[in-house]
């Protein structure tokens, strides 16, 4: 440090001269300018536009909490947290269609911002050209302004993707925390999180699963069985979704269904349920099988490695993710059992509860067996927030069943309902070749590139993922490593005992997160997604653009 540099940094903050304070580069500079044009073109003639049919809704519903009316949580509108911020925006800004979008306008701008954050995985100059996609991306741009839930999504599973690379690389248990939060505020914004939730959790299994498979185990017979039960689980996990996908047909919305929130209290619901098919038998059967496999797979892991299966960073995000969504889950065996989880009357409940009470009981087992200080937390953080969404601040008890039952439970109905009557081919064929041609060809680009690189390395050693035991200490700093339970120190993050299958040598696991091919995983795996999904719309479209982006 020089001496001006030394006298500057004796001087008050306030007698510092503005341009050394700022440090300013052409990398914050063109930031800047991006989050400038973002604000721009989020806000600029904000209110001009008229109101659509589901803005009006959107508007009708925010207005009555605002004033004071209360709202009623109702799947047919997605989560309440929009209704809420809209009702906030009212309260700040007064009620007009400009302070209507606001809340939507901000998120449209975090989403410029967030790639930023994101620069030692995509690089510095990707995080830049990330943001640029998302600010000129017609989609973004355009629901950015509408009072819809794509762009509070859109920063959810950004900063979901942050807090995964991150805490798979550090470790830091205050990541779960946050990850816990930003997961209940996202089941409270859209049911497309159960899509983005299966994402990760597939892949962050085939994560470990790859680890898992190349190491060698204590006992190899434990192995070959839990090779096995993988094999098994994967079958009938392809089953149970050919089931589902055979057993959608479609049928006439009811005409008495309108906007009104349901009443979970009223004894004559309409029945909306799963669609009757043969397939339904097909779908529980295969759908036990694969919990079977999936059960017995993880206790011979267990029975193997003992305390060690908690060296792996990807399995407490799976539990974080995984205990939080079972409950929520539950609409799947009712529906299968040819009930309809939409029934609130006492015995449509009552038979829900068989299925709800176990699934939470073993939710709350797994994360207790796992971490029981981490998950309280987190759990405490979860469910605080999803509670007071879902029933408005505690003014409509009945909103935790509409949540954690009819969420998914309507939505399951949809899908043989399948409102526009779009095609399969509707998202790849139409709206990204006419829309969002540009990240769609880029994010084509990395991937061809990538498995370029992929085949012509096969015969290069390949960057080792491990380090000799020996070299334990100057990773962790401690001989003995154990993940501590305190949130506010990294967990140092070892591999599981036993030989590396590579190197002969007893081994710790030293890599960091491999974004770009989970990025590739994430846009292959949202196009078969939501055109698998018998609802397809304009605005969905968003959700598969968004990793075209990152990518």
């Amino acid at each position: 440090m020089t001496t001006m540099d030394a006298r500057l940094e004796r001087r008050p903050f306030l007698e510092r001269p503005l341009l050394e304070t700022l440090s300013l580069d052409w990398e914050k500079m063109l930031y800047a300018i991006l989050i400038l044009a973002a604000i721009v073109t989020r806000f600029y003639m904000l209110g001009a536009r008229v109101m659509s049919h589901d803005e009006s809704l959107h508007t009708y519903f925010a207005y009555n909490l605002f004033q004071g009316k209360g709202f009623q949580h109702t799947p047919l509108m997605h989560g309440p947290l929009k209704f809420h911020l809209a009702a906030l925006s009212y309260w700040l800004l007064g009620d007009s269609d400009f302070s209507a979008r606001v809340p939507t306008a901000v998120f449209g701008v975090a989403a410029v911002v967030l790639p930023m954050f994101l620069h030692k995985w995509l690089g510095r100059t990707g995080a830049l050209a990330t943001s640029l996609l998302v600010l000129i991306s017609p989609f973004m741009m355009y629901y950015s302004r509408y009072i819809r839930d794509e762009p509070i999504v859109v920063v959810w599973v950004m900063l979901m993707a942050l807090i995964t690379f991150s805490y798979v690389e550090k470790r830091d248990g205050r990541w779960l925390v946050g990850l816990a939060a930003v997961t209940a505020l996202f089941y409270t914004t859209m049911e497309s999180s159960f899509i983005y939730v299966a994402i990760w959790l597939l892949f962050l299994g085939l994560y470990i699963l790859r680890d898992v498979t190349a190491m060698a185990w204590p006992r190899p017979e434990y192995k070959r069985i839990f090779l096995v039960c993988v094999a098994g689980a994967g079958l009938a996990v392809l089953a149970t979704g050919t089931f589902f996908y055979l057993s959608r047909n479609p049928q006439l919305l009811n005409p008495n269904l309108t906007a009104e929130p349901l009443a979970p209290q009223d004894e004559n619901t309409h029945q909306i349920g799963l669609p009757p098919s043969p397939f339904n038998t097909g779908i529980a059967v295969a759908g036990g099988i694969a919990a079977f496999f999936v059960v017995a797979g993880t206790a011979v892991f267990l029975l193997a490695f003992g305390q060690e299966a908690r060296r792996f960073p990807a399995l407490d995000l799976i539990v974080i993710l995984w205990t939080f969504v079972m409950p929520q889950l539950t609409a799947f065996p009712v529906a299968w059992f040819g009930h309809d989880p939409l029934d609130y009357s006492f015995q449509g409940a009552l038979f829900t509860a068989t299925f709800l009470v176990p699934i939470l009981l073993v939710s709350a087992a797994i994360g207790l067996v796992w971490n029981w200080r981490k998950w309280l937390v987190c759990a405490g953080i979860f469910y605080g927030i999803y509670f007071v969404f879902f029933t408005t601040v505690f003014t409509n008890g009945n909103g935790w069943a509409t949540g954690m039952i009819g969420s998914l439970g309507y939505w399951l109905a949809q899908q043989g309902v399948r409102r526009g009557n779009q095609p399969p081919y509707y998202y790849v064929l139409v709206q990204i070749p006419i829309y969002e041609f540009l990240p769609a060809l880029g994010a084509l680009g990395a991937m061809i590139y990538g498995l370029i690189r992929w085949i012509r390395a096969e015969d290069v050693p390949a960057e080792s993922s491990v380090v000799p035991s020996g070299d334990v200490e100057a990773l962790s700093g401690d001989e003995n490593v154990a993940p501590p339970d305190n949130f506010g120190a990294p967990d140092n993050v070892a591999a599981p005992d036993g030989r590396d299958a590579s190197s002969g040598r007893d081994a710790v696991r030293r890599e960091g997160f491999p974004a770009i091919p989970f990025l590739a995983f994430w846009s292959v795996a949202g196009v078969v997604a939501f055109s698998i999904a018998g609802e397809k719309m304009p605005w969905l479209t968003t959700h598969i653009t968004l990793p075209f982006i990152l990518l």
